[in-house]
């Protein structure tokens, strides 16, 4: 196979955009070995002698690896300088998973539009890594952060569209539910009042009336059929328990109970431990309890149901399981998954959270470390969430801004998120100090 060794200036790759050869332009720079991750590559763009400003452009690497999967790698991580057409690119492990000889590979740079301006065919290599314990199956890997960003929110305003419209029908239903209790309980009164006005029945009869009836004293049946009394009860106190099994036990048969609930200290709420305040619809018949549980002190008006059995058993009743009606849960805390090293940045700041929509999970808050993480190895990772309750797809890879116009790169892994370099605004790797803010966003996609 024909090439061309590319020209280096220093510790850059020189690709010149003229070239109308056949030949690759072989980028010792580019090699690496099976495991490495985030590989550092500085490229400048020249036509001929004249260095090609790179403004407004995306350099991309493309090509067939040697076990024929195909790879793309897109986006500068820096533009060290952008008239003199110089910019550093971050290559992820994606790349160097099969040893060998790339097949066919070219660096171009596109436009805006994602119009192809010029690509030059190239050559670069794989050395085999023979103490890797893990996987190294090469697969098909195309990194299109901005597109997959792009894509992300535009699905994320849709589904968040269609789930206020869902959640405005749903309030409406629950706002003429009570209008109907309301009803029910104006019926019942009015007709206590026209029993009350009258009385003519025996005590041991039993009859069918036809006209019209007044009763002068107080009517009482131990066998009020067709009717559930209802009450209403605003709770404001440090502490309410959803599971507290005499409270469960306390509900009258044949009753419907709503508790508007607000405090400081609500134990077990049904959104996790953000405590918020809520409304609790209780209908009791016979042996359980049918639950259905209200908020909207939270990002995302939230509804859920549950059954609880089991009342009259000498044992303890059984709790069901909350069943959430409008498919999300909210803003939820990713603080307890925070490993050793890192932390919310102050209880004063936002609070790092997730939330899942579909296919979907967005980020957002702040962070910092428990204490200085210094390296100058780029490919170093850092591990800030372990075990979380989600699965990012794939490998993905998401540039994030923190203090004084420094950026740091998020990576995926699965259940968990890493830091894996944090540099200065001029692209140099940096010292990450407890006083830095790491400011946490973007969008995954999760299964």
């Amino acid at each position: 196979m024909d090439y061309i060794q590319a020209e280096t200036v220093g510790d850059v790759a020189v690709v010149d955009l003229s070239l109308n050869s056949s030949a690759s332009t072989f980028i010792n720079y580019l090699n690496g070995r099976q495991g490495d991750n985030l590989r550092t590559v500085k490229f400048q763009f020249v036509q001929g002698e004249v260095p090609f400003n790179v403004q407004n452009l995306v350099p991309e690497v493309v090509g067939k690896d040697s076990a024929g999967k195909i790879k793309q790698v897109s986006g500068a991580v820096d533009i060290i300088n952008q008239t003199a057409g110089i910019v550093k690119m971050l290559i992820p492990a994606e790349i160097y998973k099969s040893s060998g000889l790339y097949q066919e590979a070219y660096i171009r740079l596109k436009d805006s539009d994602g119009t192809v301006l010029s690509s030059v065919p190239i050559m670069f290599e794989v050395f085999a890594n023979n103490v890797l314990v893990t996987s190294n199956v090469s697969e098909d890997y195309v990194q299109t952060i901005d597109n997959m960003i792009a894509e992300a929110a535009q699905n994320l305003a849709d589904k968040t569209s269609n789930l206020v419209n869902e959640l405005a029908e749903n309030t409406a239903k629950v706002e003429s539910q009570t209008l109907d209790i309301k009803t029910a309980n104006d019926q019942l009164k009015q007709l206590q009042s026209d029993i009350d006005a009258n009385n003519f029945l025996k005590k041991t009869e039993s009859a069918t009336l036809t006209g019209d009836i007044v009763f002068g004293g107080k009517l009482t049946s131990t066998n009020f059929a067709g009717f559930a009394s209802t009450k209403v009860v605003t709770i404001n106190q440090d502490s309410f328990d959803l599971n507290d099994v005499n409270v469960a036990k306390s509900y009258a048969d044949n009753s419907v109970t709503i508790n508007h609930v607000y405090g400081t200290n609500i134990t077990n709420p049904v959104e996790g431990t953000s405590k918020p305040s809520f409304t609790l619809q209780t209908y009791r018949s016979g042996d359980a309890l049918f639950q259905l549980y209200f908020s909207e002190a939270t990002a995302s008006i939230i509804f859920a149901k549950r059954i609880v059995s089991g009342l009259t058993s000498a044992t303890t009743p059984s709790f069901g399981s909350w069943t959430f009606l409008s498919g999300t849960k909210g803003w939820q805390p990713l603080t307890p998954y925070l490993t050793a090293d890192f932390k919310r940045f102050s209880d004063t700041d936002a609070e790092p959270q997730f939330m899942k929509v579909g296919n979907l999970v967005v980020l957002r808050g702040k962070l910092a470390t428990t204490h200085t993480i210094s390296t100058t190895d780029s490919s170093a990772q850092f591990q800030i969430f372990s075990g979380l309750p989600f699965s990012p797809t794939g490998f993905q890879v998401v540039k994030e801004i923190g203090s004084n116009g420094r950026t740091w790169i998020l990576n995926t892994g699965t259940n968990a998120l890493s830091l894996s370099a944090h540099m200065t605004s001029a692209g140099a790797m940096n010292d990450i100090t407890q006083d830095l803010v790491l400011n946490l966003s973007g969008t995954l996609g999760v299964s």
